[in-house]
């Protein structure tokens, strides 16, 4: 779409970007404009009466296989590590490797279940959000990168490193509704296997009649179990509950929204009088 057309009544404009345009006066009364991405645009004056906003389901599509990559990806990874790690003791070589697994599953678990506690665009839940995420990207770039250099632990360490880097740069730059949904949901496979992990180890003290740590592990995967299932909860609402339409930036001033339906539309940062 180009800034000459100023009129859009009654249009279908489903999922099309005006980002950063300079559309002052434009009339988009009666307009479908779900979809659409409006960030930084300069719309003084313009006309969104009686418009509709929110999600498509194109943009569902895209975050459902956002997450569902992002579970087989990061799900395929903790799996085989974890299955690895289970059968390990103190004596093996390896057990520095295995302790830090543990250590990571349930750091990244445990973090990003935790964030129902904070509101949804608070520091605290950013952080936490970029946190969990560093933390699986580790444990997926450890295994990758070790895998393809041929379980090179070297290269695993660095797999890590960069990954973890990345993630985190990443998040920070483009706080989109795409990269929190894949740290969600990574955040919730860790979880998972966090709780597989030490359900296991539970079992193993229990069936030995070490009673104390089988209980204390017990009663720790339940609450990895709890934590997960709220970071799956949150994974399923930011999916559901994403805006669709945004207007992110933009200068709406003088703009009219009489009669619009403004659901799942994001205004931050804009300009309104």
């Amino acid at each position: 779409m180009h800034s000459r057309s100023r009129s859009y009544t009654n249009q279908d404009l489903r999922n099309q970007s005006f980002r950063g345009q300079s559309l002052n006066g434009a009339d988009f009364s009666g307009a479908d404009l779900r979809g659409c991405d409006f960030s930084g645009a300069e719309l003084i004056g313009a006309n969104f009466e009686r418009m509709k906003t929110g999600q498509t389901a194109r943009q569902q599509v895209i975050w459902m296989g956002i997450a569902i990559a992002v579970f087989l990806i990061s799900g395929h990874a903790m799996s085989l590590l974890g299955s690895g790690a289970l059968g390990q003791t103190p004596s093996d070589r390896g057990w520095g490797y295995v302790l830090a697994l543990y250590i990571s599953l349930c750091a990244a678990g445990i973090i990003s279940g935790l964030r129902i506690v904070w509101p949804p665009r608070s520091r605290a839940n950013h952080w936490a959000l970029v946190l969990s995420a560093m933390i699986a990207a580790a444990v997926s770039g450890f295994y990758y990168a070790g895998i393809a250099m041929e379980k090179n632990p070297q290269w695993a360490i660095a797999g890590a490193v960069v990954s973890s880097v990345f993630t985190g740069l990443v998040l920070n730059r483009w706080r989109g509704i795409s990269g929190a949904i894949a740290a969600t949901m990574a955040g919730t496979v860790m979880g998972y296997g966090a709780a597989f992990l030490t359900g296991a180890m539970a079992i193993g003290f229990l069936s030995t009649q070490h009673f104390a740590g089988g209980l204390l592990l017990g009663c720790l995967t339940l609450v990895l179990i709890w934590l997960t299932l709220q970071s799956l909860k949150l994974t399923w609402h930011q999916i559901h509950q994403a805006p669709g339409t945004l207007f992110r930036c933009a200068n709406l001033t003088n703009a009219q929204f009489d009669g619009a339906s403004l659901i799942h539309t994001d205004f931050s940062k804009a300009q309104r009088s």
